[in-house]
Protein backbone atom coordinates (compact mmCIF):
# COMPACT_ATOMS: atom_id res chain seq x y z
CA UNK A 1 0.00 0.00 0.00
CA UNK A 2 1.20 3.30 -0.76
CA UNK A 3 2.15 5.72 2.62
CA UNK A 4 1.60 9.67 2.00
CA UNK A 5 3.92 11.50 4.23
CA UNK A 6 4.41 14.78 4.90
CA UNK A 7 7.50 16.31 7.27
CA UNK A 8 8.88 19.89 7.71
CA UNK A 9 11.00 19.25 4.92
CA UNK A 10 9.58 16.32 2.30
CA UNK A 11 6.79 14.61 1.27
CA UNK A 12 5.74 12.14 -1.14
CA UNK A 13 5.21 9.87 -3.41
CA UNK A 14 3.02 12.52 -5.29
CA UNK A 15 4.82 15.59 -5.39
CA UNK A 16 4.99 19.42 -6.34
CA UNK A 17 5.21 19.43 -10.74
CA UNK A 18 4.09 16.24 -11.35
CA UNK A 19 2.16 15.75 -14.34
CA UNK A 20 -1.08 13.10 -14.37
CA UNK A 21 0.17 10.71 -16.15
CA UNK A 22 3.51 10.37 -13.68
CA UNK A 23 1.03 10.45 -10.95
CA UNK A 24 -0.76 7.75 -12.73
CA UNK A 25 2.27 5.83 -12.83
CA UNK A 26 3.63 5.52 -9.40
CA UNK A 27 -0.09 5.31 -7.74
CA UNK A 28 -1.27 2.46 -10.46
CA UNK A 29 -4.79 1.83 -11.31
CA UNK A 30 -7.36 4.46 -11.65
CA UNK A 31 -10.64 5.48 -12.33
CA UNK A 32 -11.35 9.57 -13.75
CA UNK A 33 -14.61 11.21 -12.02
CA UNK A 34 -15.77 15.04 -11.71
CA UNK A 35 -16.87 16.11 -8.51
CA UNK A 36 -19.39 18.63 -10.25
CA UNK A 37 -20.24 19.76 -13.87
CA UNK A 38 -17.76 22.38 -13.68
CA UNK A 39 -14.84 20.74 -12.08
CA UNK A 40 -11.85 19.36 -13.50
CA UNK A 41 -11.39 15.33 -13.87
CA UNK A 42 -10.23 14.02 -10.38
CA UNK A 43 -8.37 10.73 -10.34
CA UNK A 44 -9.60 7.94 -7.74
CA UNK A 45 -6.94 5.45 -6.80
CA UNK A 46 -9.23 3.17 -4.78
CA UNK A 47 -5.98 0.89 -3.58
CA UNK A 48 -4.21 3.95 -2.39
CA UNK A 49 -7.66 5.14 -0.70
CA UNK A 50 -6.79 8.83 -2.40
CA UNK A 51 -8.36 10.98 -4.88
CA UNK A 52 -5.97 13.34 -6.75
CA UNK A 53 -6.49 16.80 -8.72
CA UNK A 54 -4.81 18.59 -11.13
CA UNK A 55 -4.54 22.04 -12.94
CA UNK A 56 -6.13 23.22 -16.26
CA UNK A 57 -2.37 21.93 -17.64
CA UNK A 58 -2.62 18.36 -15.97
CA UNK A 59 -0.40 18.42 -13.52
CA UNK A 60 -0.98 17.82 -9.90
CA UNK A 61 -2.26 20.64 -7.24
CA UNK A 62 -3.24 18.41 -4.43
CA UNK A 63 -4.00 14.61 -2.63
CA UNK A 64 -6.59 14.06 -0.62
CA UNK A 65 -6.27 10.88 1.30
CA UNK A 66 -8.92 9.19 3.38
CA UNK A 67 -9.46 7.09 6.10
CA UNK A 68 -8.15 3.82 5.84
CA UNK A 69 -5.50 5.28 3.47
CA UNK A 70 -1.46 5.09 4.64
CA UNK A 71 -0.49 8.99 5.72
CA UNK A 72 2.52 9.48 8.19
CA UNK A 73 2.45 13.49 9.24
CA UNK A 74 5.88 14.23 10.83
CA UNK A 75 6.19 10.65 11.65
CA UNK A 76 2.51 9.45 13.20
CA UNK A 77 -0.49 8.30 11.83
CA UNK A 78 -2.76 11.02 11.99
CA UNK A 79 -5.93 9.03 11.42
CA UNK A 80 -5.03 7.31 14.66
CA UNK A 81 -5.67 10.57 16.72
CA UNK A 82 -9.17 12.70 17.30
CA UNK A 83 -8.55 15.71 15.07
CA UNK A 84 -7.74 17.58 19.14
CA UNK A 85 -5.44 15.58 20.11
CA UNK A 86 -3.35 15.34 16.67
CA UNK A 87 -3.38 19.15 16.90
CA UNK A 88 -1.91 18.78 20.53
CA UNK A 89 0.83 16.52 19.48
CA UNK A 90 1.61 19.04 16.56
CA UNK A 91 1.93 22.42 18.49
CA UNK A 92 4.23 20.46 21.03
CA UNK A 93 6.59 19.94 17.87
CA UNK A 94 6.21 24.02 17.29
CA UNK A 95 3.70 23.69 14.71
CA UNK A 96 0.58 26.16 14.47
CA UNK A 97 -2.77 25.36 13.11
CA UNK A 98 -5.42 27.40 12.23
CA UNK A 99 -9.25 26.51 11.95
CA UNK A 100 -10.29 27.50 8.81
CA UNK A 101 -13.95 26.64 8.66
CA UNK A 102 -15.91 24.83 10.81
CA UNK A 103 -14.73 21.25 10.24
CA UNK A 104 -11.36 21.86 8.59
CA UNK A 105 -8.05 22.79 10.35
CA UNK A 106 -5.04 23.99 8.17
CA UNK A 107 -1.14 23.40 9.32
CA UNK A 108 0.96 25.67 7.25
CA UNK A 109 4.56 24.50 7.79
CA UNK A 110 3.00 20.63 6.80
CA UNK A 111 0.73 22.33 4.15
CA UNK A 112 -2.59 20.07 4.88
CA UNK A 113 -5.51 20.33 5.67
CA UNK A 114 -7.49 17.61 8.18
CA UNK A 115 -11.11 17.63 7.54
CA UNK A 116 -13.12 16.14 10.94
CA UNK A 117 -17.05 16.50 9.62
CA UNK A 118 -17.80 16.39 13.61
CA UNK A 119 -15.51 18.63 14.02
CA UNK A 120 -18.75 21.00 15.22
CA UNK A 121 -19.42 18.64 17.90
CA UNK A 122 -16.93 16.61 19.18
CA UNK A 123 -13.26 18.47 19.67
CA UNK A 124 -11.28 15.45 19.26
CA UNK A 125 -14.06 14.61 16.45
CA UNK A 126 -12.40 11.64 14.10
CA UNK A 127 -10.33 12.92 10.76
CA UNK A 128 -12.14 11.31 8.08
CA UNK A 129 -9.63 12.95 4.96
CA UNK A 130 -6.73 14.65 4.57
CA UNK A 131 -5.67 16.72 2.04
CA UNK A 132 -2.23 17.83 0.83
CA UNK A 133 -1.45 21.20 -1.07
CA UNK A 134 1.35 20.21 -3.73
Amino acid sequence: MVVFFRDEVSGGPVERGMSRSEVRATLGKHEEFRKSKISGVVDDFGSAVAHVYYDERDFVKGVEVFRGGMVSLVGVDPFAFGIGKFCEFISLRGMDFVKIDAVVIYIPMLRVRLYAPDLTEDEDARIDSIYFEV
